[in-house]
């Protein structure tokens, strides 16, 4: 709420509030003391206020020019958006990726940091100019990430809790990884001649596997 107080003098002076210019508030009073004020409630303020000149002027004659004084009005804004950028999709597993994220619209520049599922990636670069940050990270895919998430989080430093983010549900491709066991029901040290055993093939791919072959001394079964 900005507010001028002005000493009375003779002609009554008048008091109003111009924005860029514009004039928005023309209604004054007589305080104690001679003093005119004229107050101004600007409410709802939103981001296309930043940077706007709140002018309180005082006239009371035209042969003088008028006194004013002038405020800049700075904000404090969130992120407007986010967005992630990747050269690949699926990914290839133990190969190194670059991946972008772009944040504009914060003020001061916002500060970006990276999640995969809930393990935060560290050592990303990054740089901002004016309200664009754009923050670059390198990581590797193992087979065991396959269907997680990376996650681009974007937040002004000063306003806690108002950040933006955008997800990223990642393909990890894999040739097949396969473990051969002894049936679980066996054991190892208690198998004679003559005696039945089983194994148990475990494939893990991504693609899924579409042949499974058992071999026996290169016999193919």
């Amino acid at each position: 709420m900005p507010r001028n107080p002005v000493s009375s003098c003779n002609p009554e002076p008048k008091v109003r509030w111009l924005i860029n210019g514009a004039v928005v508030d023309e209604e004054f009073e007589v305080n104690a003391g001679d003093v005119i004020e004229n107050k101004l409630t600007w409410s709802n303020i939103t981001r296309k206020d930043l940077n706007s000149m709140f002018t309180c002027q005082a006239t009371n004659t035209k042969l003088t020019d008028p006194l004013e004084s002038s405020v800049i009005l700075d904000l404090r804004l969130r992120p407007l958006t986010v967005e992630l950028f990747s050269s690949d999709a699926p990914l290839t597993a133990d190969k190194p990726y670059d991946v972008i994220c772009v944040s504009t619209g914060s003020r001061p520049a916002a500060i970006i940091t990276w999640y995969k599922n809930n393990k935060l990636l560290r050592k990303p670069k990054e740089t901002t100019r004016e309200n664009i940050t754009k923050s670059e990270v390198n990581f590797t895919p193992t087979t065991d990430d396959d269907g997680k998430t990376i996650t681009c989080r974007a937040e002004n430093p000063v306003i806690s809790g108002q950040f933006l983010e955008t997800k990223w549900k990642i393909s990890v491709i894999f040739p097949p990884i396969v473990t051969l066991r002894l049936g679980s029901t066996l054991k190892a040290d208690n198998i004679k001649e003559n005696d039945d055993v089983y194994f148990e093939c475990h494939v893990k791919a991504n693609p899924p596997w579409k042949k499974l072959n058992w071999l026996h001394n290169v016999s193919t079964y």
